[in-house]
């Protein structure tokens, strides 16, 4: 019996004791995690480690319910397991701050149970076992698991994980395993919804499955990018009383291997799923947002009450359907700059104009006069519309009598995008005329999420920030 064959065997008694336990539970509480937490209170302003926030101690018990808001930031690495305790948590990243990476050396990374809730985190791992695993009714969802040991598996449920990408770079790593066990029969039936399992290390296998003796596991994907160089998807009934049955719609994968008895699988590219490969952005270097041309992927998912965002916050979906996988493959916005209006002697109001194309669009301009330097405007923040929407910005400071060339810049997670040249010729001061004194020249802010890499718009409380541009 494997690890989590033993581990799912003793869930169902654990979890009713538990319950009982937690009958008088203290009401339940917000605890703060930041990378160099050293305190003990797990307050907003005392914040405390990742694993006091989530395995709490007998100073500072985790209740219940308790939230757990993991701060920004790169976390020092761990060999202690995060175990909620069975306590029900809510994990997540803090909103609108970029997503926090967690590093664990511990046998498993993250083990949830009951209905605890992981989001808007990473984790990388380095132990043996388990990335991320959910027992109970815990989830996960919009969270990145990386594991690097040879045998490792990254991720693991008997609920679902959502809008999630589940990566395994050892030899014989599993991006996705299911394995069950019991002395009395049990039924799973994980649920995958717009998730990207790759196994990327020698012999890996991207989505596994294997029930043992009296277990179902019922295991439906929709939405899934599966794949591994030894078996894309790999289903067995390793017992004559175990029932293995994988059903995928809507997904790429293309190697299957079924066993034989009681095990059954989707075959590829049946009518809704897709055998041709995606294309990623840098799948080498852990990047798995899809590029532009990935025919397998793009506007290829189905549509449904799940999976409102993708992974970076984008709004599914953004192109004519969802697409499959953790990622949207986001559009470039087009952009115009119109002619400048109101043109004085110092002053002018430069227009343009973009169509976001569904993805969070920002827009600015930059003007320069003949043989000086060129400016440019804050950014102003045009939405994720599919429409053109119009912006037009005054700017002052100019010199008179000046001819002036002027573009505007639209960036997006689909790129960045700059228009056709226009011009501009301030008036010339009148014979005596002093130059008037105007609002002095717009401030240089960056744009605000225009990576190429995708920068999705900032979730509302409970959900954690953007991701950083450099960083899956």
């Amino acid at each position: 019996m494997s690890p989590l064959q033993s581990r799912v065997a003793r869930w169902s008694t654990a979890a009713a004791l538990t319950a009982l336990a937690l009958c008088g539970s203290a009401q339940a509480n917000s605890r703060y995690a930041a990378p160099d937490g050293g305190g003990s209170a797990c307050t907003q302003v005392q914040r405390c480690s990742i694993v006091q926030a989530v395995n709490g101690n007998v100073a500072n018990p985790v209740h219940s319910g308790d939230e757990v808001i993991v701060g920004p930031g790169i976390y020092p690495s761990t060999a202690t397991v995060l175990n909620d305790q069975s306590n029900s948590l809510q994990i997540h990243g803090e909103a609108g701050e970029p997503r926090p990476v967690l590093i664990s050396s511990a046998v498993d990374g993250i083990f949830l149970r009951d209905t605890s809730r992981v989001s808007q985190v990473e984790l990388q791992h380095s132990g043996t076992g388990h990335a991320l695993l959910t027992l109970g009714s815990a989830t996960a969802d919009h969270v990145i698991v990386r594991s690097s040991a040879n045998g490792a598996i990254a991720c693991a449920t008997l609920t679902s994980i959502t809008d999630s990408v589940c990566a395994a770079t050892g030899t014989n790593g599993r991006a996705f395993e299911m394995t069950g066990s019991a002395g009395a029969q049990q039924n799973i039936s994980p649920v995958l919804r717009g998730v990207t399992a790759e196994a990327t290390g020698f012999n890996g296998v991207g989505i596994s499955v294997d029930a043992g003796s009296q277990t179902t596991i019922d295991l439906h994907a929709t939405n899934v990018i599966a794949h591994g160089p030894a078996f894309d998807v790999k289903v067995l009934a390793s017992a004559p009383t175990g029932v293995a049955a994988v059903t995928l719609d809507h997904s790429n994968y293309a190697d299957v291997i079924k066993g034989a008895g009681n095990a059954s699988v989707t075959p590829a590219g049946s009518p809704t799923n897709k055998v041709t490969p995606p294309v990623f952005v840098n799948a080498a270097g852990g990047n798995f947002r899809q590029a532009a041309g990935s025919v397998g992927t793009i506007d290829h998912g189905a549509a449904g009450p799940f999976g409102a965002t993708d992974l970076d916050g984008f709004v599914r979906p953004i192109g004519a359907a969802p697409d499959i996988g953790a990622f949207e493959h986001a559009l470039a916005p087009t952009v115009s700059a119109g002619e400048p209006t109101d043109v004085t002697t110092t002053a002018a109001t430069l227009v343009g104009a973009t169509n976001p194309r569904g993805a969070p669009t920002f827009l600015r301009f930059a003007y320069t006069p003949d043989g000086g330097p060129t400016t440019t405007t804050d950014a102003t923040a045009m939405g994720a519309g599919t429409t053109v929407a119009g912006v037009e910005r005054s700017i002052g400071g100019l010199a008179p009598g000046t001819h002036y060339t002027v573009t505007a810049t639209a960036v997006n997670g689909g790129g960045s995008v700059t228009s056709a040249v226009r011009e501009f010729t301030t008036q010339a001061l009148a014979p005596g005329e002093t130059t008037p004194v105007t609002p002095g020249s717009p401030d240089t802010t960056p744009l605000p999420g225009g990576s190429p890499a995708g920068n999705g718009p900032a979730p509302g409380p409970g959900a954690g920030g953007p991701v950083k541009p450099a960083a899956l």
